[in-house]
C-alpha cells in the first residue's frame, strides 16, 4: 500500500515520498524500512531516534523529529490514525476467492464465469455464456 494512497483515503499531512510503498504494520522497535509505524506517547520519543521505520505516525508537535529521521504522517490522533490505518490494511487485503456476483445476479449452469470477474445487480447470464478475466 501506497504512503500516498493511505492519504487520499484518511487524510493527514504526508512528508515524505507518497510512492513508498508499505508492506507491514509494526511497532516502532521492530519495524523495518517498509514498515508504517506511530509514535502517540511522548514517553517513546527516544524509539523515534533509533527505528528503521520507512514512516512513523506522529502527532503535530513531533513534526518536526519525525521529519528529521525520514517519512512521517503527521495526524491529531497518532493512535486513532493507525488503527484506521489498520482497518484500510485489512480490507486492502481481504480477496474474496472466486467470482463476486451480486446475490440479485441469475447465473447460468452451463455458464463459464472467470474467477476474477465480477457480476453486478440484476444481472442474466443465459446458457453457453462466458465471463472473461477481469470483467
Amino acid at each position: 500500500m501506497r504512503l500516498g494512497s493511505i492519504i487520499e483515503q484518511l487524510g493527514g499531512e504526508l512528508l515524505g515520498n507518497p510512492g513508498l510503498e508499505i508492506h507491514t504494520l509494526a511497532p516502532l522497535e521492530s519495524a523495518d524500512a517498509q514498515s508504517l509505524s506511530f509514535l502517540s506517547n511522548p514517553k517513546y520519543q527516544q524509539q523515534l531516534a533509533t527505528t528503521q521505520a520507512g514512516c512513523v505516525i506522529v502527532a503535530p508537535a513531533l513534526r518536526e523529529v519525525a521529519q528529521a529521521r525520514g517519512a512521517c504522517i503527521v495526524a491529531d490522533n497518532p493512535y486513532l490514525y493507525f488503527a484506521r490505518v489498520t482497518q484500510l490494511w485489512q480490507r486492502s487485503r481481504q480477496r474474496p476467492t472466486g467470482p463476486r456476483i451480486h446475490p440479485s445476479a441469475v447465473i447460468d449452469p452451463s455458464a463459464e464465469v472467470d474467477a476474477t470477474a465480477q457480476i453486478g445487480p440484476l444481472c442474466v447470464v443465459e446458457h453457453g455464456a462466458k465471463i472473461g478475466a477481469g470483467t
